[in-house]
C-alpha cells in the first residue's frame, strides 16, 4: 500500500450490534461522551448475542439429551420398570446453557455498569461517575442502589426528571434486575443457580417405551421456564430503555430509535452456512448458486 494513500471501508456490521446502535447513536449525545455511548452499543450488542446463544445452546441440549435417551432407552426402561417403588429422574447437568447463561448475565450488567456511567456525566459531568452497583438496604441487596444514591446526591437543582428517574431504575431493580444480577453471582461463584431444575426426564412416565416428547425443560427457583426467562429479561431490558434514556439531558431525542423500532433488527435472516448449490444467488441475480457465485465452488 503507498503511504498516506486514502481507503475506504465497508463494514458488515451483525443485526446486534445494528439493533444496539440504532438505539445508542453517537449522534445523539455530546461528542465529549462519544467513547461511553460506543462502548453501551457494543455491551448491549453482546449482551443480546449472547442471549441467542443460550437460545442455541437450550436446543442442542436438548437435542443431545434426547439422543442418549434413546440411546440407552433399554436400560432406562428396566430400571423403572424393575423399581417402580421410587421415583426415577434422568436429567443433563445443564452445562451448555448454563455456560452461556452466565456469559449473557456478566454481559447484561457490564451493560448496565457502563450505562450508569453515561447517565451521571450527562446529568453532571463535574462530578465522579458511578456504576450500578448493589447495596443492601434493609437486609435485602438491591442493585443500582448506589447509582441511585449517586443520582441523589450529585444531580444539579436544574435536573428535574431526578425523581422520575429514581423511580424507573429501583421498580426495574425490585422486578428484575436484582434477580438477574444474583444468578450471574450464583453462576460464577458456583457454576449453577441454586434451586433450579434442570432438563430432565422422569421415568416413570416413560413405562416400556422413551418418549423425548415427555422431556421437561429446566426452570428457574420462581418456577418459571428459562426459555420464557430469556424472551422476558429481553422485553425487560427493551422497556427499561425506553423508559429512561427519555429523561436523561444532553442527549438529542431524535436520534433515538425506541426499542421495539430498533429489534426489527434482530429478526433478520441468520445465515448459518453457505447457500447449497441449488439454491437461489444471495447476489439477488435471479440465478441458482451453482450456476452464479458458487460456479467454481
Amino acid at each position: 500500500m503507498i503511504q498516506d494513500q486514502p481507503e475506504t471501508k465497508f463494514i458488515f456490521v451483525s443485526r446486534f450490534m445494528m439493533t444496539a446502535t440504532n438505539i445508542f447513536n453517537g449522534n445523539a449525545f455530546p461528542e465529549t461522551f462519544n467513547k461511553y455511548s460506543e462502548v453501551c452499543a457494543n455491551r448491549l450488542a453482546l449482551f443480546l448475542f449472547n442471549l441467542e446463544e443460550v437460545k442455541y445452546a437450550l436446543k442442542a441440549s436438548y437435542e443431545d439429551f434426547s439422543w442418549r435417551l434413546i440411546s440407552k432407552s433399554n436400560d432406562l426402561c428396566a430400571a423403572a420398570a424393575s423399581r417402580g417403588d421410587l421415583k426415577i429422574i434422568a436429567y443433563t447437568d445443564g452445562l451448555e446453557y448454563l455456560t452461556t447463561l452466565h456469559f449473557a448475565l456478566y454481559s447484561l450488567k457490564s451493560f448496565l455498569d457502563v450505562y450508569a456511567r453515561l447517565i451521571c456525566r450527562l446529568i453532571n459531568s463535574n462530578a465522579k461517575p458511578t456504576e450500578f452497583h448493589a447495596k443492601e438496604v434493609n437486609g435485602k441487596r438491591i442493585s443500582g442502589e448506589k447509582f441511585v444514591r449517586w443520582i441523589e446526591n450529585s444531580s444539579p437543582s436544574s435536573y428535574e426528571s431526578k425523581g422520575k428517574l429514581i423511580e424507573v431504575i429501583y421498580r426495574h431493580s425490585n422486578n428484575w434486575i436484582t434477580e438477574a444480577v444474583s444468578y450471574r453471582d450464583t453462576l460464577g461463584h458456583y457454576g449453577g443457580i441454586k434451586n433450579m431444575v434442570e432438563m430432565r426426564l422422569p421415568l416413570e412416565k416413560v413405562k416400556t417405551f422413551i418418549d423425548i416428547n415427555l422431556i421437561e425443560k429446566p426452570l428457574l427457583p420462581n418456577g418459571e421456564g428459562l426459555d420464557t426467562y430469556l424472551e422476558k429479561i429481553t422485553a425487560d431490558l427493551g422497556l427499561f430503555l425506553d423508559e429512561t434514556i427519555p429523561l436523561l439531558p444532553n442527549v438529542d431525542q431524535k436520534l433515538v430509535a425506541n426499542w421495539k423500532e430498533s429489534i426489527k433488527y434482530l429478526r433478520d435472516r441468520k445465515v448459518t452456512g453457505m447457500p447449497s448449490r441449488n439454491s437461489p444467488c444471495p447476489c439477488g441475480i435471479g440465478k441458482k448458486y451453482k450456476h452464479c457465485h458458487g460456479k467454481d465452488t
